[in-house]
């Protein structure tokens, strides 16, 4: 321990003590700015992606509303549908005789509420000019088909148009 101190630290215990509690508040305030920015940094940081996503958000929607102002207004679509289906023909066929062009087999009819389930047998080509016959208003809700050795057997779900639920 006969080592002398460096010079820089003698020179800075010669110095008068409010100096170094200066220079000690100096540093340690310096130590708090330095730790305090890193915390805010990554504040910071999500910050500026929250605006820029939202600045992408905003331009979307923009683009958005711009496509929608394209599109016709809802009662002008209502009144091109009810132009539509005041023009299609009316259905002048059973569904039965419809089936039985096709060359089918009805196995199964059932009536249900809004809708009727109907299984049927028949070939390929006779189910696609059987479903080409639907009437436009009726709509399969859905529709299981079986390959079995006599044939096809379809099972249909035929929803019932809007006009026939309300009464």
């Amino acid at each position: 321990m006969d080592k002398p101190l460096p010079d820089w630290i003698r020179s800075w215990l010669n110095r008068p003590g409010w100096q170094l509690l200066v220079a000690q508040w100096l540093l340690l305030a310096g130590l708090v700015v330095l730790s305090g920015a890193f915390l805010v940094y990554g504040e910071w940081q999500q910050r500026e992606h929250l605006r820029m996503q939202q600045q992408r958000l905003e331009q979307l929607l923009a683009e958005h509303r711009l496509q929608l102002s394209r599109l016709p207004a809802l009662e002008e679509l209502q009144l091109r549908l009810q132009h539509q289906t005041s023009v299609l023909p009316v259905e002048t066929e059973s569904f039965g005789s419809k089936l039985y062009r096709a060359g089918g087999v009805l196995l199964r009819w059932q009536q249900q509420p809004a809708q009727q389930v109907v299984k049927l047998q028949l070939d390929y080509p006779g189910l696609l000019h059987l479903l080409e016959g639907l009437s436009p208003t009726s709509r399969v809700g859905q529709m299981a088909v079986e390959k079995q050795a006599g044939g096809l057997i379809t099972q249909l779900t035929l929803l019932t148009p809007e006009e026939e639920r309300s009464e």
